[in-house]
């Protein structure tokens, strides 16, 4: 699952649908189970930090078998956290206000504790299990921080351990971009290639930005996720980044 956006509702009830999740919400899995979050769980919605707290409590109750990996927006609330007026380049605006005009939330700034920052700043942003790569963006930036997946975690917890407004500035834009396998398959071989497995499985995207479709039917019907790319690649951006669609938990 990817991109809940602070849509803490819809988040809660996915995974009780999938039997992850008790009514008291606490992880109920087997021992075989992965839950594989690949990022984004601020902005846009209001709830963003309730989202946070789940995935940290089933982290904390589950540690072998749930994996949450960092998301752009994720990032951005850590740099306007450590930041707030640091006069973005990239963005041409102090990085609150870039933060703002993004769908951040004041609330989720204002709540946010020590434990939310350390816990944010040591995320992953690349996770392989079997024949699947996991990460946030559809976007080749995984390449500029190392040839495997280890490399590239260690590359951004050593980014991420010290907030160097600028450096983080570049790394925002960076993680911002997008559609690198729509139609560019040669992308998806590349990075398949470095860092292993045969199917990229990614969010960032919404689904409708992709297939074309008009958001204001699309988001009412979808439901599934989006095989593309030769087969290569699966987008599970369910497009919670608008308050319509219920959201997508995909199982392998």
């Amino acid at each position: 699952m990817s991109d809940i956006h602070g849509r803490y509702a819809n988040f809660v009830q996915l995974l009780k649908q999938a039997w992850i999740i008790d009514d008291d919400l606490d992880w109920m899995g087997g021992e075989d189970d992965l839950l594989i979050l690949l990022g984004d769980y601020m902005d846009r919605g209001e709830h963003g930090i309730e989202v946070l707290d789940l995935v940290m409590r089933l982290k904390k109750q589950a540690p072998s078998n749930v994996f949450a990996l960092l998301g752009n927006h994720d990032l951005h609330l850590l740099a306007t956290h450590f930041h707030p007026s640091y006069d973005s380049p990239t963005a041409c605006s102090p990085r609150i206000d870039h933060f703002l005009r993004n769908g951040g939330q004041r609330r989720d700034l204002e709540r946010l504790t020590p434990e939310h920052v350390t816990f944010l700043q040591n995320m992953p942003v690349m996770f392989k299990f079997g024949p699947f790569l996991f990460m946030h963006a559809d976007n080749m930036m995984y390449l500029n921080y190392g040839r495997n997946v280890d490399a590239v975690n260690a590359a951004f917890k050593g980014l991420l351990s010290i907030p160097i407004p600028e450096k983080w500035d570049d790394l925002i834009a960076q993680f911002s971009e997008r559609k690198a396998f729509l139609h560019q398959p040669h992308n998806a071989r590349q990075v398949l290639s470095t860092f292993g497995g045969s199917r990229i499985i990614h969010g960032h995207t919404p689904i409708y930005h992709m297939t074309g479709e008009k958001a204001d039917y699309y988001l009412r019907v979808l439901k599934d996720a989006l095989l593309y790319c030769e087969g290569m690649c699966i987008n599970v951006d369910g497009g919670l980044a608008d308050s319509r669609p219920p959201g997508i938990l995909l199982k392998l």
